[in-house]
């Protein structure tokens, strides 16, 4: 990557500490409210672009429930045995999920999700308008 193209990338990214930018821009609170809303803050930083958003969280062992307001994409950076997860259903499944474990959370879905280890991972998100463009742009339409 060029010096050029870092620059710029991290120009694009902002972290979006709300307790730090009390009147900061109510845009870029909006797409973070719409995109990593269920993800608790004390978990780890949140940036968002104009395209998506992305965290990097750290959390002991611990669970989290909610419905997703857009697509996502979990990668695990930590072993997590015993690791249930829920997907628009009431039956959990239970495995050893191991380091690179990739979860896909579609928009809309309902996600339950439980870890008995501390947990490490990546976390983009992506709004289905984002999704519909580059399906265009691969594709030649706007839906899969």
């Amino acid at each position: 990557m060029s010096v050029t193209s870092d620059r710029e990338t991290r120009s694009a990214l902002r972290s979006v500490d709300q307790s730090k930018r009390p009147g900061g821009d109510d845009v870029g609170r909006d797409l973070l409210a719409a995109f990593l809303s269920a993800v608790p803050d004390e978990w780890g930083p949140k940036y968002e672009t104009t395209s998506g958003a992305a965290t990097r969280t750290l959390t002991g062992p611990n669970s989290i429930s909610f419905n997703a307001t857009s697509h996502m994409a979990l990668v695990l950076l930590t072993p997590q045995p015993g690791r249930e997860i829920a997907l628009n259903s009431d039956k959990r499944s239970q495995f050893l999920a191991p380091v690179g474990t990739v979860e896909i959370v579609p928009c809309n879905a309902e996600l339950f999700a439980r870890w008995k280890v501390p947990k490490e991972n990546l976390l983009l998100a992506l709004p289905p308008e984002q999704l519909a463009r580059i399906a265009g742009l691969e594709f030649q339409r706007d839906d899969f």
